[in-house]
Protein backbone atom coordinates (compact mmCIF):
# COMPACT_ATOMS: atom_id res chain seq x y z
CA UNK A 1 0.00 0.00 0.00
CA UNK A 2 0.84 3.53 -0.41
CA UNK A 3 1.90 6.17 1.80
CA UNK A 4 -0.81 8.35 2.80
CA UNK A 5 -0.78 12.53 1.62
CA UNK A 6 0.43 14.62 4.83
CA UNK A 7 -0.83 18.54 4.73
CA UNK A 8 2.58 20.69 4.29
CA UNK A 9 2.91 24.70 4.09
CA UNK A 10 4.99 25.83 1.13
CA UNK A 11 5.50 29.10 -0.84
CA UNK A 12 3.83 29.44 -4.39
CA UNK A 13 5.61 31.42 -6.57
CA UNK A 14 4.85 33.01 -10.32
CA UNK A 15 0.76 32.82 -9.00
CA UNK A 16 -0.81 33.45 -12.72
CA UNK A 17 2.34 33.78 -14.22
CA UNK A 18 3.01 36.70 -12.66
CA UNK A 19 6.70 35.87 -11.94
CA UNK A 20 6.55 38.46 -9.17
CA UNK A 21 3.80 37.19 -7.33
CA UNK A 22 4.52 35.03 -4.52
CA UNK A 23 1.97 33.41 -1.67
CA UNK A 24 3.77 31.77 1.61
CA UNK A 25 2.06 28.88 3.52
CA UNK A 26 -0.54 27.82 1.02
CA UNK A 27 -1.75 24.25 2.20
CA UNK A 28 -1.10 21.41 -0.19
CA UNK A 29 -0.62 17.76 -0.02
CA UNK A 30 2.48 16.34 -0.19
CA UNK A 31 2.56 12.80 -1.63
CA UNK A 32 5.17 10.63 -0.94
CA UNK A 33 7.28 10.18 -4.33
CA UNK A 34 4.88 12.64 -6.50
CA UNK A 35 5.65 15.58 -4.98
CA UNK A 36 3.08 18.38 -3.54
CA UNK A 37 -0.31 19.33 -4.69
CA UNK A 38 -2.36 22.70 -4.27
CA UNK A 39 -6.20 21.91 -4.75
CA UNK A 40 -7.78 23.44 -7.59
CA UNK A 41 -10.04 25.32 -5.56
CA UNK A 42 -7.41 26.64 -3.15
CA UNK A 43 -5.55 27.53 -6.32
CA UNK A 44 -8.65 29.52 -7.74
CA UNK A 45 -9.09 31.26 -4.42
CA UNK A 46 -5.68 32.76 -4.07
CA UNK A 47 -5.73 33.94 -7.45
CA UNK A 48 -8.98 35.76 -7.18
CA UNK A 49 -7.40 37.38 -4.22
CA UNK A 50 -4.27 38.13 -5.70
CA UNK A 51 -6.30 40.14 -8.48
CA UNK A 52 -7.89 41.96 -5.67
CA UNK A 53 -4.01 42.90 -3.99
CA UNK A 54 -2.78 43.82 -7.39
CA UNK A 55 -5.96 46.15 -7.77
CA UNK A 56 -6.14 47.86 -4.30
CA UNK A 57 -2.26 48.21 -4.14
CA UNK A 58 -3.00 50.63 -7.67
CA UNK A 59 -0.32 48.49 -8.96
CA UNK A 60 -0.09 49.56 -12.65
CA UNK A 61 -1.14 46.89 -15.29
CA UNK A 62 0.43 45.86 -17.90
CA UNK A 63 -0.14 43.39 -20.65
CA UNK A 64 0.84 40.27 -18.19
CA UNK A 65 -1.72 41.16 -15.69
CA UNK A 66 -4.34 41.65 -18.25
CA UNK A 67 -4.39 38.49 -19.10
CA UNK A 68 -4.45 37.04 -15.40
CA UNK A 69 -7.15 39.08 -15.41
CA UNK A 70 -9.23 37.67 -17.94
CA UNK A 71 -7.68 34.31 -17.02
CA UNK A 72 -9.28 33.67 -13.48
CA UNK A 73 -12.46 34.57 -15.27
CA UNK A 74 -12.05 31.87 -17.43
CA UNK A 75 -13.25 34.29 -20.43
CA UNK A 76 -11.79 34.76 -24.24
CA UNK A 77 -9.69 37.49 -25.51
CA UNK A 78 -13.47 38.28 -27.44
CA UNK A 79 -15.32 37.90 -24.60
CA UNK A 80 -13.53 40.03 -22.26
CA UNK A 81 -13.10 42.64 -25.13
CA UNK A 82 -16.92 42.75 -24.92
CA UNK A 83 -17.46 43.46 -21.22
CA UNK A 84 -14.87 46.49 -21.81
CA UNK A 85 -16.81 47.46 -24.89
CA UNK A 86 -13.98 46.96 -26.69
CA UNK A 87 -12.82 45.54 -29.41
CA UNK A 88 -10.98 41.50 -29.30
CA UNK A 89 -8.09 43.35 -31.19
CA UNK A 90 -7.58 45.65 -28.30
CA UNK A 91 -7.11 42.94 -25.79
CA UNK A 92 -4.75 40.73 -27.92
CA UNK A 93 -2.41 43.96 -28.25
CA UNK A 94 -2.38 44.35 -24.51
CA UNK A 95 -1.73 40.63 -24.03
CA UNK A 96 1.37 40.67 -26.61
CA UNK A 97 2.89 43.80 -25.37
CA UNK A 98 3.58 41.90 -21.69
CA UNK A 99 5.64 44.75 -19.92
CA UNK A 100 3.89 48.18 -21.91
CA UNK A 101 1.71 49.72 -18.84
CA UNK A 102 -2.23 50.13 -20.31
CA UNK A 103 -3.19 53.82 -21.21
CA UNK A 104 -4.76 55.39 -17.35
CA UNK A 105 -8.12 55.12 -19.52
CA UNK A 106 -8.25 51.18 -20.33
CA UNK A 107 -6.48 50.62 -16.82
CA UNK A 108 -9.20 52.26 -14.77
CA UNK A 109 -12.21 50.61 -17.19
CA UNK A 110 -10.13 47.25 -16.69
CA UNK A 111 -9.96 47.63 -13.00
CA UNK A 112 -13.68 49.03 -12.38
CA UNK A 113 -14.88 45.54 -14.59
CA UNK A 114 -12.48 43.48 -12.71
CA UNK A 115 -13.29 45.06 -9.18
CA UNK A 116 -17.32 44.45 -10.20
CA UNK A 117 -16.81 41.29 -11.25
CA UNK A 118 -14.69 40.48 -7.88
CA UNK A 119 -17.35 41.88 -5.65
CA UNK A 120 -14.99 44.48 -4.36
CA UNK A 121 -16.39 47.63 -3.06
CA UNK A 122 -13.80 50.88 -3.91
CA UNK A 123 -14.70 54.57 -3.72
CA UNK A 124 -15.98 55.58 -7.01
CA UNK A 125 -12.68 57.40 -8.24
CA UNK A 126 -10.21 57.33 -11.17
CA UNK A 127 -7.56 58.37 -8.29
CA UNK A 128 -8.25 54.77 -6.08
CA UNK A 129 -7.54 52.43 -9.83
CA UNK A 130 -5.26 54.17 -11.76
CA UNK A 131 -1.71 52.56 -11.24
CA UNK A 132 0.26 54.23 -8.87
CA UNK A 133 2.76 51.89 -8.11
CA UNK A 134 4.73 50.49 -10.33
CA UNK A 135 5.21 46.87 -10.74
CA UNK A 136 7.64 45.22 -8.19
CA UNK A 137 10.04 43.34 -8.17
CA UNK A 138 8.39 41.00 -5.69
CA UNK A 139 4.71 41.16 -4.25
CA UNK A 140 5.04 38.53 -1.19
CA UNK A 141 1.19 37.78 -0.07
CA UNK A 142 0.83 35.49 3.28
CA UNK A 143 -2.20 33.05 2.31
CA UNK A 144 -3.74 32.95 5.99
CA UNK A 145 -3.69 36.91 6.02
CA UNK A 146 -4.86 37.22 2.56
CA UNK A 147 -8.18 35.36 3.66
CA UNK A 148 -8.59 36.32 7.52
CA UNK A 149 -8.59 39.91 6.04
CA UNK A 150 -11.19 39.09 3.35
CA UNK A 151 -13.73 37.84 6.29
CA UNK A 152 -13.08 40.95 8.12
CA UNK A 153 -14.26 43.07 5.54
Amino acid sequence: MGKEASEVRKTLKGVGNLKYVEVQNVPMKSYPGFGDSVDAQVLADIEKQVARELITRRIHVRGLEVEFFRSILGLSQREFAQKLGLCHVSVLKWEKAHEKPLELVNEVALKALMAGLLKMRLPASVESLSGETAVPKKLALDYSSLFTQRRRA
